[in-house]
């Protein structure tokens, strides 16, 4: 005849040495809870004597695991391309206002020298304005270049000699 030995619980004082058949007859309803949750009570797998705790497979959690990993990585891997594809765009847009201040600075330039402003630019249009204002000198006015690359625009004010500002009113 087998006997459990089955341990109650931490409080318990030893083992039960019962007939399997009478074991859960003779414990209290709190002892026969701790024995029933014990491995002695648990149901068998039927693999190699390994007892599962009843509650299903592990290999359902596993596949949600890794299901949910792919999800967050996908998520992970859409963050990075969308983060990727504004960085472009953002390096994009300083480049053309790179360029549009280079090419506003350029077109000052040529008129503070006194040379005449080309009629076209390559990079883009350029646009003049004579400002009203008090210049520093008679032979000095303010002019407003503003050039325009792509969508970058930029505006740069500066003195130039009186004699371009009168060309550049004369322009069509």
């Amino acid at each position: 005849m087998k006997t459990c030995r089955a341990r109650f619980s931490a409080r318990a004082i030893g083992d039960c040495r019962l007939p399997i058949a009478d074991c859960r007859l003779a414990l209290t309803p709190a002892r026969s809870r701790a024995v029933a949750e014990s491995a002695h009570f648990s149901r068998s797998t039927g693999r190699g004597g390994k007892r599962s705790t009843g509650r299903g497979s592990k290999a359902g959690w596993i596949m949600l695991e890794l299901i949910t990993a792919m999800i967050v990585l996908a998520l992970i891997a859409t963050l990075l391309v969308t983060t990727q594809n504004q960085h472009r765009r953002a390096l994009a847009h300083l480049a053309d206002s790179r360029a549009a201040a280079y090419l506003a600075e350029h077109v000052l330039l040529d008129l503070q020298m006194g040379r005449a402003m080309p009629t076209s630019q390559p990079d883009g249009p350029v646009s003049l304005r004579v400002l009203d204002g008090p210049a520093p000198s008679p032979q000095q006015t303010w002019v407003a270049v503003t050039a325009k690359v792509n969508a970058s625009q930029e505006q740069l004010m500066g003195l130039v000699p009186t004699s371009a500002a009168r060309q550049l009113e004369q322009a069509p």
